[in-house]
């Protein structure tokens, strides 16, 4: 029983402090425009109108990367939600 309640405040805790750093990471996000940043927005708007296979060519050849689950992920969300709340949410 007490280790239940341990466990239950350390769920609490973590659960406290991704609400409490969500906003911090949130506003980083969204200063930080440069470097891979900058590509990777490009290709999150680029395939969020996209077909799958559209969007994968275009994810392949602007970040020249093929991670295939990492792609996906991006692609579902790329039409559903801003880029810097995707990843805030990601983190």
């Amino acid at each position: 029983m007490l280790k239940e309640r341990r466990e239950r405040t350390k769920v609490r805790k973590a659960l406290y402090c991704i609400l409490l750093l969500s906003p911090l990471n949130y506003l980083l996000s969204t200063l930080y425009t440069g470097g891979d940043q900058l590509y990777y927005h490009q290709v999150y708007e680029l395939i969020s109108d996209k077909g799958l296979i559209e969007s994968y060519l275009i994810y392949r050849n602007k970040l020249n990367s093929s991670e295939v689950g990492h792609f996906i992920i991006t692609w579902l969300a790329s039409g559903l939600i801003e880029k810097n709340l995707f990843v805030t949410a990601l983190n």
